[in-house]
Order: C-alpha cells, then structure tokens, then sequence
C-alpha cells in the first residue's frame, strides 16, 4: 500500500539557480535614462544591461592595463636587445635616435641652394653681431 503525499506548506519552489547577490546603487537621472535605452535596444532587462555593461568595463579595463604591461616589456626589452647588439641612444640637433657605438654623429644632407642660404644667413648673422659692413 502506497502512502499518501503530505501537501507541502508555504512557497512553491521556483527555479533552482545559483546564488547571485544584489547590489544596490542609487545613479543620476541622466544615467539611469542611458542604461534604461541600451536596455531597450538590446532586448535586456534593466538589471541584465547594467550587469552587461560592468563587466564589459572590466574588460576594457583589464585589457588594457595587459596591454600597458605589454607596452612597457616590449619597450625595454627591445632597448636591451638595441643596447646588446652595439647601439646606443644618442642625442643630435634632430633629436634623440639610435646609432652604432663609435659611429660619426648624424649628419642632414641639405640640398646645395639650401646649404648655400643658411651658410649666407649664418655670415649675415655674424656681421651684424660684429658691427662688420663687409
């Protein structure tokens, strides 16, 4: 003889899930109105887009603090790697750049017209300094 099932008390159970805690924020009027309209368009509940878009914060995030290391690793190993095989950073009038140790300093080719104007700037320059009339 089979028993009789006792009717349960009290809620029925609802889905089995696991635990997910609630966080409670209060926000701006103007926040709310974005989240509420990409809530709209992309079908999500308010709730499910705030939840979308934090963790897609967190991932830009961390990508680009990994991206940052990256940045960072690969700048001074290839400083290393530069210094390893013979160069070095030197400083010129053009700026900083690499050369091999012992090479002569970076020199501009300049075409001859603009070699001879500045050549003829610089004498310009020096006779007025000097008070010179030549």
């Amino acid at each position: 003889m089979e028993k009789p099932t006792k009717k349960r008390v009290g809620r029925p159970r609802g889905r089995i899930t696991p635990h997910r805690p609630v966080l409670s924020a209060r926000v701006s009027q103007e926040l709310y109105d974005e989240i509420t309209k990409a809530a709209k368009a992309s079908g999500r509940t308010i709730s499910e887009e705030l939840v979308w878009q934090a963790q897609i914060a967190l991932e830009i995030g961390d990508a680009q603090k990994t991206l940052s290391d990256i940045s960072h690793a690969t700048e001074a190993t290839l400083y290393a790697k530069m210094r390893e095989a013979g160069w070095k950073v030197t400083h010129g009038a053009q700026g900083d750049y690499w050369a091999k140790e012992g090479a002569p300093p970076l020199q501009v080719r300049l075409d001859p017209s603009m070699q001879a104007a500045i050549t003829e700037a610089v004498r310009e320059a020096l006779k007025s300094a000097k008070g010179d009339k030549r």
